[in-house]
């Protein structure tokens, strides 16, 4: 029987534990915001990445998103901790409010549902 001597030193070790601390991912109509916070809660570093207008094509807006979440994932590997995001439902706020606001939250909860899209492929 062969045995084989590997050389190489172990990998860092990432917990799913927040006790160490997050980092926080939250979604707004103009911009993805990521704040690392250390294990009181307190914040260490917000970060925002910028959104383009709905009016400006959904593969512009769609990269930009990608691109957000692919630099929280780089920095949630590298700080070794994990990533935290909301759940947003949009349906009661349509419910509740006139028309106007309806289609402001209709037109929110179809860009969060992109959004969410992007954030599940990348991360689950």
């Amino acid at each position: 029987m062969r045995r084989w001597a590997l050389n190489h030193q172990l990998a860092a070790k990432t917990t799913l534990d927040v006790a160490h601390g997050a980092l926080w991912i939250a979604f707004h109509v103009d911009h993805v915001a990521v704040t690392e916070s250390e294990p009181l809660g307190n914040i260490l570093r917000p970060l925002r990445f910028l959104l383009l207008e709905e009016s400006t094509g959904s593969s512009p807006r769609n990269a930009l998103g990608s691109d957000a979440l692919t630099a929280a994932a780089t920095w949630a590997k590298d700080a070794r901790k994990p990533l935290a995001a909301e759940d947003l439902n949009f349906t009661k706020k349509m419910q509740l409010h006139s028309s106007v606001r309806r289609a402001h939250a209709c037109l929110l909860g179809l860009l969060y549902a992109k959004y969410r899209q992007l954030r599940e492929a990348k991360y689950f």
